[in-house]
């Protein structure tokens, strides 16, 4: 027995495709995705972080935290991470929102670590320099290229 007016169709591919591009519109509404916040202005850097007697310093790692203040509660700026080049101390692609962008303009603390690759940190810098509240380094980016030294920790420690 069949009732007339009632035909049993699928889905078209049409439909089916609508129906996910508007959860994932929702989706990121809710979310929150898409491109990070980019409100800060962005300046390409240069410049070498090294002993203070030129030498490199093995398995070096830098960060430039920005002292620049929040725009609000929801805007707040990024630290830029750098790349250091194969001679072990001369900064390349520092990267704050897309890979090689650059540093937020004005002033960074800068911290700088040294661990041994995939492996834990180890005695190559001092700990001061491990953390932006102790860090004595710092940069602006009115004044590039960076020239970075750092003191040699004490191998009696």
């Amino acid at each position: 027995m069949q009732i007339s007016g009632c035909k049993k169709t699928r889905p078209s591919v049409t439909d089916s495709r609508l129906a996910q591009g508007v959860l994932i519109v929702l989706l990121c509404m809710i979310l929150g995705c898409g491109s990070p916040d980019t409100t800060y202005d962005v300046v390409a850097v240069q410049g070498s972080v090294a002993y203070e007697d030129g030498t490199p310093i093995p398995g070096l790692r830098v960060t430039f935290v920005s002292q620049s203040p929040s725009l609000n509660e929801k805007t707040h700026p990024r630290p830029g991470v750098a790349g250091i080049a194969d001679d072990g101390m001369t900064i390349e692609q520092v990267t704050t929102y897309k890979f090689g962008d650059g540093l937020i303009t004005g002033k960074h603390k800068v911290v700088v670590k040294s661990k041994v690759i995939n492996g834990p940190p180890n005695n190559a810098v001092h700990p001061k320099y491990s953390s932006a509240k102790t860090t004595p380094l710092t940069v602006d980016t009115a004044e590039i290229p960076f020239s970075i030294k750092i003191e040699k920790p004490s191998s009696r420690r």
